[in-house]
């Protein structure tokens, strides 16, 4: 009788085995990633330290039905296009969204409900690039969002005026110190507006809401003085974050005024959304507060290096950004085209100035190998050339230079040379960011010759950089 070898059964059951396994694998359900998302930190409870190390990031994760999740170093999100094959261009500076609920954005200032930055202070400040991105936020929103304006007047059932449509308003409601007029406010609406001219600032109101906590509803009141309002005018957001998820927990029931004051005519109003009126508060922010050298400086300090004694970079408080100047350059062009108001076009000249000034001297124009680059982080002793801003400078200054041409009839505007000049340093200077598989996200370890190694770009930094490329 022929007794076959033991090693050819274990061949034999070996390759059993393994169609088996494929059979197995060929059998598992695909998996859908139409998740929902949720944000953690890695030392939060959710989501620990890795090895215990000091030096935590936001990230944002994406959950399966199978509770398995990716996640994102970034809140930038991944890009995904209807066109597998192709990218459909569009302008950069319009693919901000949710600005309001990052991570780095600590509140809405309720003086003007604009963001508030932590991103490199504990004390909250205005970072003009985020306030920026806010508004085109903002901006697209108004240009993109489907959903109907609702629009509703408040009344305290007594001296109204009816209006077009039977809307009801209030003309010029005096009110003297000891009285007070109560609104009954809409709960679905979150958004308030109204203008009042102040005859002392003991003038203030107090709105009432109820703040849903869990399955319970709790009553609460918010008293602000008319003296954080010197223009008299007013848009509460009755959540600290403007994000629809966030406002249902928030129902208004009703507005107290109190003091010397005035109500304008149509004043008092309620509305689901305001992106047309944030947008042009952040245009009004921008000429309040450019400065005499045509900038928004950023008002905190900000180290490259920490760790490197001999390689680090500065930049001391009240420093200017190229991507700020340039993101300005866009928003103000937008601003002006949306209104017909010529301020915008003169900030937008003013601005230009900085671009002309070298960094040792204030400004935010370098040169690496006799190109003149824009810089966002423009640091001492040597520059950074972070590719991101400076492209967005370059967007900037086309934007603002098509806008000024077309209703100035001026084809020597320094914002179309300074563009031309900048995309000139760009092809030039391009290749050095191109490692072969990533893109860097600077060059500031070619001044510093040497001592530090290249900064790899992370991939979401890396997708941006093609984004803005074919953009």
């Amino acid at each position: 009788m022929f007794i076959l070898p033991k090693p050819f059964y274990l061949l034999i059951l070996l390759i059993i085995s393994t169609i088996f396994l494929l059979f197995l694998i060929l059998r598992l359900p695909s998996i859908s990633y139409q998740t929902n998302q949720c944000q953690h930190l890695w030392d939060s409870s959710e989501c620990k330290n890795l090895n215990n190390s000091l030096n935590w990031h936001p990230i944002t994760c994406f959950i399966d039905e199978n509770n398995s999740f990716d996640y994102f170093t970034s809140n930038i999100p991944p890009r995904l296009f209807k066109n597998k094959n192709k990218m459909v261009a569009a302008n950069p500076i319009e693919q901000f969204s949710n600005v309001a609920i990052r991570q780095r954005i600590k509140c809405l200032k309720p003086e003007n409900g604009l963001p508030m930055s932590v991103q490199w202070s504990p004390i909250p400040y205005f970072y003009p690039v985020q306030i920026l991105q806010f508004g085109f936020d903002y901006f697209m929103r108004n240009r993109t969002e489907q959903r109907k304006l609702i629009e509703r007047m408040l009344s305290n059932k007594d001296d109204f005026l009816v209006l077009k449509s039977g809307e009801k308003g209030f003309y010029k409601l005096n009110m003297e110190l000891e009285k007070l007029a109560n609104f009954q406010l809409f709960s679905d609406l979150p958004i308030l507006l109204f203008s009042a001219k102040i005859e002392s600032m003991d003038a203030s109101f107090v709105i009432f809401f109820e703040e849903r906590i869990g399955g319970n509803l709790k009553r609460r009141k918010l008293k602000l003085e008319f003296r954080q309002w010197p223009n008299g005018s007013a848009l509460t957001l009755l959540n600290s974050k403007s994000t629809l998820s966030d406002a249902l927990n928030f129902i208004p029931i009703s507005i107290q005024f109190s003091g010397p004051l005035q109500l304008q005519l149509t004043s008092i109003r309620q509305k689901n959304f305001a992106h047309k009126e944030i947008f042009l508060r952040v245009a009004e922010w921008l000429l309040k507060n450019q400065d005499d050298r045509g900038g928004w400086p950023i008002p905190v300090e900000r180290i490259f290096n920490k760790d490197e004694e001999e390689n680090k970079l500065f930049l001391s408080a009240g420093w200017y950004s190229a991507m700020a100047q340039g993101h300005a350059l866009s928003f103000l062009a937008r601003a002006f085209n949306a209104t017909g108001d010529e301020r915008f076009l003169l900030a937008g000249e003013r601005a230009c100035d900085l671009f002309e000034l070298p960094t040792s001297k204030g400004g935010i124009k370098n040169q690496l190998f006799g190109y003149d680059w824009y810089e966002e982080y423009p640091t001492l002793p040597s520059g950074t050339f972070v590719l991101n801003g400076f492209i967005y400078a370059l967007v900037g200054l086309n934007d603002f230079s098509s806008f000024y041409n077309e209703n100035k009839n001026s084809s020597n505007f320094s914002s179309k040379k300074l563009f031309f000049n900048g995309l000139n340093s760009l092809r030039s200077l391009l290749p050095l960011f191109d490692t072969g598989q990533r893109s860097l996200y600077d060059l500031r370890h070619v001044q510093l010759k040497g001592n530090l190694r290249p900064n790899i770009a992370r991939w979401d930094y890396h997708s941006l950089h093609k984004f803005q490329k074919d953009g």
